[in-house]
């Protein structure tokens, strides 16, 4: 593990972080400048690209390699949409915005082979189902507990979810949203969680 400092991130507070493997890029949501902030990491020496002005406070991030997307989750509840390719005219700017909830849009997970971005809506108690091709939410999944982060697992097709306030991590099948088990994390009040689908 290395550390490298970034001066241009000091004034920053942020919440999500993604990378984006095939750009070699890592997101960041600057919930102070209300900005998500860029930074390139193809080389030994990570460098400070600029940062994306998303108009409003970011959450959670999701990156979709392949469209050239990325997807932040507002705390006004929409999820916007951010053009990725460095050809594309409108690279590095919101070409789309999706309503969420009426609250906040949070965490979320972008599925390759749903695709689907999956959003949580914090104290909302909810998972929405985006899907990305028609830009509109599908389905709406009530967890009945406020909700962190969601990630689908490609291995078991599953959907997991963390609920801090009953520290837990539910189990979701995406096609219909039931819960298909609750796995006990006692004492964790989980929030952030990751997914290594090989191990």
């Amino acid at each position: 593990m290395r550390q490298v400092a970034l001066p241009a991130l000091a004034a920053g507070s942020f919440d999500g972080v993604e990378a984006d493997q095939t750009a070699h890029r890592i997101y960041l949501a600057d919930r102070t400048n209300n900005k998500v902030a860029v930074v390139d990491m193809s080389s030994a020496k990570p460098q400070f690209v600029g940062t994306i002005d998303v108009a409003g406070t970011p959450n959670g991030l999701g990156v979709a390699p392949k469209l050239h997307r990325l997807y932040a989750g507002m705390a006004d509840g929409n999820l916007v949409v951010v053009d990725t390719d460095p050809q594309s005219p409108r690279a590095m700017q919101v070409i789309d915005k999706i309503s969420v909830d009426k609250t906040s849009a949070d965490l979320l997970d972008y599925s390759a082979g749903l695709q689907r971005v999956f959003v949580s809506t914090g104290i909302g108690g909810e998972v929405v189902s985006v899907d990305v091709a028609g830009t509109q939410a599908q389905q709406r999944f009530a967890l009945k507990a406020p909700v962190g982060q969601p990630r689908y697992d490609p291995t078991d097709g599953m959907l997991y979810v963390t609920t801090p306030s009953t520290d837990s991590l539910l189990k979701i099948n995406p096609a219909d949203g039931k819960v298909v088990s609750t796995i006990k994390l006692a004492g964790c009040h989980p929030y952030g969680l990751a997914i290594n689908p090989g191990r």
